[in-house]
């Protein structure tokens, strides 16, 4: 009995501690790190053919995932991927970035910080109206940024147009001492612009059939439509929504 007693104070006072010291110790988590949150991060293996996964988790609705480096470091990807932002939206006003072909469409102003670009000679008239899409590019397949959709922003007012119809959405290259190339963007473009009055402002979206990402070298994204007027109207355009992806890397 007094020999069992022994074993037992040797291993609660002597082996139970080295066994908590060199073995279990190692696998605990450090006093400070403090491992229970209402809201933890989990990491997640997967099977063949599936992606592990890093994902936020917790009591909250909505819980963002923060990745800080320590110092001047950078959280940077892995060379392969494809990190992206597809809710990008970008106004293009007419006054800065859109031109017609005749003096008889200028800058107008039609309220305080509400200003546009409208006929101000009142006739029957074709109008090619033209915008620069301000859009940056880079030169390395699948980055920068990619036009996913667009909408033009015009109203009709007085009268009817004749016809309002779209001409292209195409890319413009520039080289030294080379003609310049243009080349349609994003495949067939499905538009149907408005010809009735309009008492307020009208939104036309545009589809892309292949959108892709620019990455053609000092080239330039423009867009291009039509409108003939009659005796009477009063045109308005006051520029062009683009939404588009953006490349992070």
């Amino acid at each position: 009995m007094k020999d069992n007693r022994i074993a037992a104070w040797v291993a609660a006072s002597i082996i139970g501690p080295i066994l908590a010291a060199f073995i279990i110790a190692p696998w605990l988590p450090p006093l400070h790190a403090q491992p229970f949150f209402a809201n933890e991060l989990r990491l997640a293996g997967a099977v063949s053919g599936s992606a592990p996964s890093v994902t936020a988790q917790g009591v909250d609705a909505n819980i963002s995932l923060a990745l800080t480096p320590k110092g001047t470091g950078t959280v940077s990807f892995a060379a392969g991927g494809v990190a992206s932002v597809t809710d990008r939206r970008l106004f293009i006003p007419a006054i800065t970035h859109c031109r017609a072909d005749s003096a008889n469409i200028t800058v107008v102003r039609i309220a305080a910080n509400n200003w546009a670009l409208r006929n101000t000679v009142a006739g029957i008239a074709t109008y090619n109206i033209n915008c620069k899409i301000p859009i940056p590019h880079r030169t390395t397949a699948s980055k920068g940024i990619r036009i996913d959709g667009f909408s033009v922003v015009t109203q009709i007012v007085t009268d009817v147009l004749t016809s309002h119809t779209f001409v292209d959405l195409e890319t413009v290259t520039y080289a030294n001492n080379t003609a310049n190339a243009l080349a349609d963007y994003g495949g067939v473009v499905t538009i149907t612009l408005p010809t009735a009055v309009q008492a307020l402002p009208y939104v036309t979206a545009g589809a892309l059939a292949t959108p892709v990402f620019m990455n053609t070298s000092q080239a330039e994204i423009n867009i291009e439509w039509q409108a003939v007027t009659t005796a009477t109207v009063v045109y308005t355009i006051y520029g062009v929504l683009v939404s588009y992806t953006e490349a992070l890397y």
